[in-house]
């Protein structure tokens, strides 16, 4: 046997993590997207900033590292190393539900009623996503894993 064939490291796989797709619990590097009922900017009006903040501190206290995001008003992206065990989508779905909450009661108390009058911010704030892409971290970077 090689003795340096030990050495050999798998290629890491970005993942595009769809909404309704099971992404397992192996260690991976996953690309995703929460993004606001009809895109509405729900991040900026309920200065919602602190929580996604808070549910990173959360992620990484599990074993996860966030590589890199972007927050936009209405959206945002995140890039995220989950360690073997861990589910993408249990993390995402927690991140989500709990993020709706406090994106109802900070519009509830701020009289945004009208904002909360539309029939998806009531009940779910956030927007389905689309289907499944997988590409290999090395294909998008342009060079072999080794």
């Amino acid at each position: 046997m090689d003795p340096d064939a030990s050495r050999v490291q798998r290629p890491l796989y970005l993942r595009i993590v769809p909404t309704h797709q099971d992404q397992g619990t192996t260690e991976g590097i996953h690309f995703c997207t929460a993004t606001c009922w009809d895109w509405l900017p729900l991040i900026e009006r309920t200065a919602l900033y602190d929580h996604i903040y808070q549910w990173m501190h959360l992620i990484a206290a599990k074993g996860c590292r966030t590589l890199g995001y972007v927050i936009m008003p209405n959206h945002l992206h995140l890039l995220v190393h989950v360690p073997e065990g861990l589910s993408i989508n249990m993390l995402l779905a927690n991140m989500k539900r709990f993020a709706a909450y406090e994106v109802i009661k900070r519009l509830q108390g701020t009289g945004r009623q009208r904002t909360l009058e539309s029939p998806g911010v009531r009940s779910y704030p956030w927007r389905f996503g689309k289907g499944p892409e997988a590409l290999r971290l090395a294909d998008l970077i342009g060079y072999q894993t080794v």
